[in-house]
């Protein structure tokens, strides 16, 4: 079964009203990511952790997933992977205390030389490194009883679906998943759905649902972003296909919108709320419960 979650700034940087928006939305799950009560989730200590459990729990909420950033860092600052090693022991605790069994992680920063280039850089040649540090964080995920998952995220050596099934097959851990954004999984070149999808089918344990529309010249390549049912990501087919190849979990509404327009959420939270009344919608549709 596919349930509804969210980031959890996407609706709010007040996490009590976060928190009683997925109650009045029949949203059980809030993927926490910034918003926590002044932290955002890498800065987060325990006893914040344990405030948000209280909030939750007043209305049955969960956490499927931990929106943990642990990766997002350089592969050459020692310090920056000291931290994040400091993240991922927080982050192990934190899913214990919220009953959660998935983490959202990244294969490290891709060098700034490619960042605002579509050129990707050779995996391979940073490969040994990435490995060591994965291999490491899922040694302890699978001492706790978590499992890892990589997003689609193009700063990052998770690029697109091949790097991901790339670094996977690397690794070689069973604790070691895909968190599949689907928008995010689009790439100049790379065709997330349907051809790119058998790279990691069984392998997604976590979904994030936002919309795409795409250059009708070359369907590789996005051209904008909306909420999921107004572009043109056909969600109805993605869903059922995760469904029959047995995925039992969350889809997390990951909005992304308004990034330039001051207040945000004027803006951004009735188009979260929108958005995760349609993904309640599509996965009624599909699943065939209304």
């Amino acid at each position: 079964m596919i349930r509804s979650s969210v980031f959890s700034d996407e609706l709010s940087y007040d996490f009590d009203e976060t928190v009683r928006i997925c109650a009045e939305l029949r949203v059980g799950y809030i993927a926490p990511r910034e918003g926590l009560y002044g932290s955002d989730i890498n800065h987060l200590q325990m006893d914040g952790a344990k405030r948000m459990k209280e909030a939750m729990d007043r209305y049955g909420i969960g956490v499927w997933a931990v929106g943990s950033q642990f990766g997002k860092c350089s592969l050459t600052d020692p310090a920056d992977w000291e931290f994040h090693q400091d993240v991922l022991e927080r982050h192990l605790q934190f899913a214990k205390l919220w009953g959660s069994k998935v983490l959202r992680v990244f294969p490290m920063n891709i060098p700034d030389e490619f960042r605002r280039s579509e050129e990707r850089p050779d995996l391979d040649k940073y490969l040994p490194v990435i490995v060591e540090r994965m291999q490491w964080a899922c040694q302890r995920a699978e001492e706790a009883g978590v499992v890892l998952a990589i997003e689609p995220e193009g700063s990052t050596f998770s690029g697109n679906i091949p790097e991901i099934r790339s670094v996977i097959d690397a690794v070689g851990s069973k604790a070691l998943g895909v968190s599949w954004d689907v928008a995010n999984s689009w790439r100049p070149g790379h065709l997330a759905w349907p051809d790119e999808y058998p790279m990691i089918k069984g392998l997604v344990w976590d979904i994030h649902v936002k919309d795409a529309f795409f250059d009708p010249k070359d369907p590789t390549k996005t051209t904008g972003r909306t909420h999921i049912d107004l572009g043109e990501i056909p969600w109805h087919d993605i869903f059922r296909q995760l469904l029959d190849d047995g995925y039992d979990g969350v889809a997390s509404v990951e909005t992304h919108l308004f990034s330039g327009h001051q207040p945000r959420h004027r803006w951004l939270q009735p188009a979260t709320i929108d958005a995760l009344r349609n993904l309640n919608r599509v996965l009624a549709e599909v699943q065939g419960v209304i």
